[in-house]
């Protein structure tokens, strides 16, 4: 009988795998590849979740830096009106249409006022260092605009140059603004469902939530937060008296990212909006003593992580983000 030699090895038959070797190999491998998966899925995911943060980082980073200018140059002064949150009459006697903490609860706050700022100017002479500015988040559902915060800027004539824009430019005499009334004489720009399709711009198409409130101070006390804007803890202050009381507007807003802003209508993004609480100076529970900076932000990731209303998915609302920033106002 004859002995085959293979490669050295002396015997009948070659060396190979088993079965069980082959089957054990085939385990290994595949549980590689599922562990090389979710690690690659969770990478894919991070990276996705990342992006939207910065998405909606930029869009805030974008209006607050508008806003600033904006809040930098505000006129204040007690001949000029404001179109503010507030509960009492302007100088004129007209009721704001703001008030307490807002209209309806869950409403987006609106805010007009005079600055000394570059606008959209209706002719090329006579032009004004001043423009009428206002922030609103649009609530006509038949508006391309809905739920999109935009930034009306009308730069103003001096008055006369104008039989439309006189009544109400910077006056020839830098002493006065008349007429003071924004809501009656500039309707586009104290309406959230009105538009002239000229000085408004979508300026946060991604931000479906603005509220503000005001830090008010008076001598050394520390600033208080509160929807009125005077310090009503001093006799004889119950009036706007051009902001002299307020150190600081406090603006906070909620970013959806634009991916996310996809998967909702925008009946549920109205939705989710009422869902987010107004600004209110007794927001916590009784005994907790007044509301702080950042309850307002607390309150609205509450609703975001918990009961969302009907129909509005979770990843949706996993991206939407909250900021806060406190602008403060020129002194006199």
């Amino acid at each position: 009988m004859h002995v085959r030699s293979y490669g050295g090895v002396t015997g009948s038959t070659a060396p190979a795998f088993t079965l069980v070797e082959m089957l054990v190999s085939m385990a290994v491998l595949g549980l590689l590849i599922v562990m090389i998966n979710q690690v690659f899925s969770s990478a894919a995911m991070t990276t996705t979740q990342g992006n939207k943060h910065m998405d909606a980082d930029a869009q805030a980073r974008a209006l607050f830096d508008r806003m600033a200018v904006d809040f930098g140059q505000m006129v204040k002064r007690s001949d000029v009106d404001y179109f503010l949150k507030s509960s009492a009459t302007d100088q004129n006697g007209n009721t704001q249409p703001q008030t307490g903490s807002g209209a309806t609860s869950g409403s987006n706050d609106q805010i007009a006022f005079y600055s000394q700022v570059p606008g959209y100017y209706p002719a090329a002479s006579a032009q004004s260092p001043l423009s009428l500015v206002a922030y609103r988040v649009n609530s006509n559902p038949n508006s391309p605009y809905w739920n999109q915060l935009q930034r009306f800027g009308c730069g103003l004539l001096w008055n006369g140059a104008s039989s439309v824009y006189s009544p109400m430019v910077f006056s020839r005499s830098p002493t006065s603004l008349l007429p003071n009334s924004l809501s009656l004489n500039w309707p586009t720009a104290t309406s959230a469902v009105l538009d002239d399709g000229t000085n408004y711009e979508s300026i946060g198409p991604q931000i479906l939530r603005m509220e503000y409130y005001y830090l008010v101070q008076s001598g050394t006390d520390f600033p208080i937060l509160t929807t009125t804007p005077w310090d009503a803890r001093v006799a004889g202050h119950a009036s706007v008296n051009g902001l002299q009381d307020v150190a600081a507007i406090s603006v906070a807003i909620a970013v959806i990212a634009p991916k996310s802003q996809m998967l909702v209508s925008g009946s549920q993004l109205a939705a989710l909006s009422a869902a987010m609480e107004d600004f209110s100076p007794n927001m916590h529970s009784p005994g907790n003593g007044p509301t702080q900076a950042g309850d307002l932000e607390a309150q609205w990731e509450s609703t975001l992580i918990g009961s969302l209303p009907a129909g509005i998915p979770r990843s949706a609302a996993s991206s939407i983000r909250v900021y806060r920033r406190d602008f403060y106002l020129p002194k006199n």
